[in-house]
């Protein structure tokens, strides 16, 4: 499910009160997302247990 979220990702701006064309997104969780810190927390813990990993 998560993986369908991100999966090719786009953003549209309205200017003007006009919506211009979307735009894929390079990187990153969607703003407001309530998926963000869960995924973050995530990535961040395995990033942590491979740095304890390389300390021993």
């Amino acid at each position: 499910v998560i993986k369908a979220i991100y999966d090719k990702p786009t953003a549209n701006i309205i200017l003007n009160g006009e919506k211009l064309k979307a735009f894929p997104l390079r990187t990153g969780t969607r703003q407001g997302c309530p998926l963000s810190p869960l995924l973050f927390n995530i990535v961040l813990e395995v990033l942590a247990r491979a740095i304890r990993q390389e300390k021993e």
